[in-house]
């Protein structure tokens, strides 16, 4: 009981800061949402009204724009957790040292600010840039290829480079967890690698993969 309470008081803290940086920003959001707009003053007055809602639902460009980025942020969640989970998974398997430096190479993007990281994709895709040049030299094409950085594609491609690194390390931390005993003894009874996986790892892990599901769907729209 002593140890669970002393959980309890460790949990105080990040409650709060819970509570300060997520819970009330969005209690803020909902009491302004009922006020309406003075448009002499141009000043919010508490008018308790419901038509900033009602106009969410029935106004088409809410709709559209509010679906763009459930389906933009569901689908660059999708993508990350199909190429984040066997490199997260397989950075488990490494040394200590390769693990710090596998570290350090997901780690690095994030030092740098997202206007740095979307002008390095258009070096690499722009009409003079690395892929275009590339194929220029191969003799594949003869013009520029404008549909690299001006499209959708390129687009969802940015959002999934910059959110990558989350997804990784949510699952990374979930596997680190696992205690390797559990593969070896399913092994030992004679289950396959594939049967391993879904039954010890994938279980196990989950966790961390909603986590970072969550996380990139959060974040892909606004970024």
């Amino acid at each position: 009981m002593a140890s669970v309470f002393h959980r309890a008081q460790l949990a105080v803290p990040v409650a709060f800061i819970l509570i300060l940086g997520c819970v009330l920003p969005l209690a803020v959001l909902l009491v302004f949402s009922v006020f309406e707009v003075d448009p002499d003053a141009f000043t919010l007055v508490p008018a308790f009204s419901g038509q900033s809602w009602a106009q969410m639902f029935t106004n088409p460009v809410f709709a559209f724009l509010i679906g763009k980025s459930v389906v933009s942020g569901a689908g660059t969640a999708l993508l990350a957790a199909l190429i984040g989970y066997p490199i997260a998974v397989s950075m488990t398997r490494l040394p200590v040292l390769w693990k710090g430096i596998g570290s350090i190479v997901l780690l690095t993007p994030l030092y740098t600010g997202e206007i740095v990281r979307i002008y390095a994709w258009r070096v690499v895709l722009g009409s003079e840039g690395l892929v275009n040049a590339a194929l220029k030299w191969l003799s594949v094409i003869d013009e520029p290829l404008k549909f690299l950085l001006f499209s959708p594609f390129t687009t969802h491609l940015v959002l999934l480079y910059n959110n990558l690194p989350f997804m990784v390390l949510a699952i990374w931390i979930s596997a680190e967890l696992i205690d390797k005993r559990l593969i070896e003894a399913a092994r030992d009874l004679g289950a396959r690698p594939i049967d391993a996986f879904f039954k010890v790892i994938l279980p196990l892990t989950t966790p961390g993969l909603a986590v970072g599901v969550f996380t990139v769907f959060a974040l892909a729209p606004a970024t």
